[in-house]
């Protein structure tokens, strides 16, 4: 099954990458798990955040997410 494949795939970037290693599979993340394709289009209506929705959600899962992350840079 496609699913089953996927599903470990996916497993295995969550798990055996660390930190900023996700962020390289951002869109190979999107390609397994397309729900999230919703949330690369949705953007911050305010300043403190720089990246849309789906970046967010990466750099919290990765660890990475911090002030260098959160703040736009004008």
């Amino acid at each position: 099954m496609v699913y089953m494949v996927d599903r470990d795939e996916l497993t295995n970037i969550l798990l055996n990458n660390n930190g900023d290693e996700i962020l390289s599979y951002a869109d190979k993340i999107l390609e397994l798990v397309p729900e999230l394709i919703v949330c690369s289009r949705c953007e911050y209506e305010d300043r403190v955040h720089k990246d849309n929705v789906y970046m967010h959600i990466i750099h919290v899962v990765a660890g990475t997410v911090g002030v260098k992350h959160l703040a736009k840079q004008d």
